[in-house]
């Protein structure tokens, strides 16, 4: 388009025959002027706009993350005051059963106890519940798909780190990982998850098994998984860059792996 413009403001002042011509030239630039700003401020809008989707999908993914986590913490919550409210009562059978002679009955029960008792436990825990959301949420995921994923998150405070941000970085790197390994067979299904400070930053590592190589088309990553535009890690990314952080991700050893490096504020 500017190079059309010059064109024409070229051809016209070529053309010039009076003062009229000059102010035809004039209008015609001032013209030109008000249509590349009025561009300018749609692709400004377009791009806010952009930005406004993107919150509001992560926001939406927050949430159903976060209603999924204090649905569970109510089922937890009423099984627990079942299990207290009971507790005297079930260690009473437990010592009668011993002191009657039925052994192995008191042993049974014992184990059926300490199913339910097993139910209170978090799969995951950590100060952010966000994080904390998130990971669990893929823990359990993990079993249904057989993964073998082993998140090895120091508990740290990242508070810092707003919770649309966590959202969408821990959130895109697991689905990525999740999505890569499933292509996979059984035996290959690993993904590993590192999270620790070291001196003044965050460190988070992601790593997984992928079925072949991943095509990269300028710094936008392309997944094995057709359709898949990649957009994920991009979005991290630009996360990442939001805290002056750093962002390599790159096939390593038959692995795809993500390193960002984040400075504590």
């Amino acid at each position: 388009m500017a190079i059309l413009q010059i064109l024409i403001i070229m051809y016209a002042t070529n053309n010039i025959l009076n003062q009229i011509s000059g102010i035809y030239l004039i209008l015609l630039s001032c013209g030109f002027l008000f249509i590349n700003m009025y561009v300018v401020h749609l692709i400004e809008q377009m791009t806010r706009i952009g930005k406004l989707q993107q919150d509001l999908s992560l926001s939406k993914q927050q949430s159903l993350l976060q209603l999924k986590y204090y649905r569970e913490l109510k089922e937890k919550q009423e099984i627990s005051r079942k299990v207290i409210h009971d507790v005297q009562k079930h260690l009473q059978t437990i010592e009668g059963l011993y002191n009657s002679g039925n052994k192995n009955e008191a042993i049974n029960y014992e184990v059926l106890l300490k199913g339910e008792l097993s139910k209170l436990k978090w799969g995951f825990t950590h100060k952010n519940k966000i994080l904390e959301t998130i990971i669990s949420s893929k823990l359990e995921q993990a079993n249904t798909v057989d993964i073998a994923f082993t998140p090895d998150v120091q508990d740290i405070n990242i508070e810092f780190i707003d919770d649309l941000d966590i959202t969408a970085i821990f959130a895109n790197l697991l689905d990525n990982s999740f999505e890569a390994c499933l292509e996979l067979e059984p035996d290959m299904r690993i993904i590993k998850l590192h999270m620790f400070r070291h001196k003044g930053f965050i460190v988070i590592n992601v790593s997984n098994q992928i079925a072949s190589d991943v095509q990269k088309e300028g710094m936008v990553f392309k997944t094995t998984k057709i359709g898949h535009s990649g957009i994920g890690l991009s979005n991290v990314s630009g996360v990442v860059k939001k805290y002056d952080g750093s962002f390599i991700a790159g096939v390593e050893n038959r692995k795809f792996v993500v390193k960002i490096l984040i400075p504590i504020n």
